[in-house]
């Protein structure tokens, strides 16, 4: 491997069906991050190696210096796969548990993305940021704000995880941390994942908010700006820096609200590794006027300025921002 010596990188986890979303994004941090500051890491599980051509995706993404790892099957001789079996939980969902196994030593400082995200400003803040020991930075998931206006809804599954609080429950797509803290963390969460599947509803998300507990850091919301904040219109009040796409359909997938702006930015990347006929989710024309036109009627209300205050309060968004650790 070449490309820079510094000791952060940023990675993704991926199975073949998210690899060219995870090169979406990898690709928009390239547009903020130049390629000599930070290595970025798509490592790819994934069975076989003559399927694709590996070798040509992996020759173009390398001069940005994004660089695909391959699994071999000597990785999952040491892994229990059949809870991923059991549960028809993909082993890409938790190969961040495996990071520290997985990347090369030089990288002391990890930042995860999930590929289905795409960085709208300049991330440099959090990646270069020296995280302190036994501490990992994560981001409140939407349905923790939801929770405080309709508790029923998850407070079963809550107390299933040890989650005390309405509040507090991060989304685990994006994270920043120490690589020694990561590998204890993972670990722990991976043994949570595999003596209580049960009450992880949410795989790897549920397995790591029950047992991160205090050793988390709470950033903002732009750091994992998810779709319901779109709809939201929250973007009017908050600067988001990485968008996520946590719900259907992707910002791939055909130019649907919220994100068909991003529909229109990722084309070129889409263009540009057209060769490699790598799978890629979309819908048609019909069906992306049929969600604009809904959506566009269930969330016009939130234009209003006064309506989204009064949301931000009820929903502790604002409370929220106000305590969350500033880069």
């Amino acid at each position: 491997m070449t490309g820079t010596h510094s000791d952060h990188v940023i990675c993704y986890t991926t199975d073949i069906n998210f690899l060219l979303p995870s090169i979406f994004s990898a690709k928009s941090v390239r547009q903020f991050v130049a390629k000599d500051k930070i290595n970025i890491h798509i490592i790819l599980f994934h069975d076989k190696t003559d399927d694709y051509d590996f070798k040509g995706i992996s020759a173009k993404l390398a001069e940005d210096n994004i660089f695909l790892q391959l699994t071999t099957p000597d990785f999952y001789k040491n892994v229990d796969t059949s809870i991923f079996q059991k549960g028809h939980v993909p082993i890409a969902s938790v190969g961040r548990f495996f990071l520290c196994d997985l990347l090369p030593e030089q990288y002391q400082h990890i930042i995860y993305l999930d590929g289905d995200t795409w960085v709208n400003q300049d991330p440099s803040a959090l990646i270069f940021k020296q995280w302190p020991e036994n501490k990992v930075a994560f981001i409140d998931d939407y349905s923790s704000f939801e929770g405080r206006l309709r508790p029923a809804k998850f407070q079963k599954y809550w107390d299933k995880i040890g989650k005390a609080k309405l509040d507090n429950y991060f989304n685990a797509g994006i994270f920043a941390s120490r690589r020694d803290t990561w590998k204890q963390i993972s670990e722990e969460a991976f043994q949570f994942l595999v003596e209580h599947p049960e009450k992880c509803q949410y795989h790897d998300q549920s397995a790591l908010n029950a047992v991160v507990k205090e050793r988390r850091v709470q950033l903002s919301l732009k750091w994992n700006f998810q779709t319901n904040y779109k709809f939201l219109y929250l973007d009017k009040d908050i600067s988001p820096v990485i968008y996520h796409f946590t719900r259907s359909p992707k910002a791939w997938e055909g130019a649907a609200f919220p994100w068909s702006e991003q529909y229109h930015q990722i084309l070129p990347v889409k263009q540009e590794f057209a060769q490699f006929d790598l799978p890629l989710k979309s819908i048609d024309d019909a069906r992306v006027q049929q969600i604009n036109t809904d959506r566009h009627k269930q969330t016009m209300v939130f234009k209003n300025w006064l309506m989204r205050k009064i949301i931000r309060f009820f929903t502790g968004i604002d409370r929220y921002e106000k305590t969350s650790f500033k880069l």
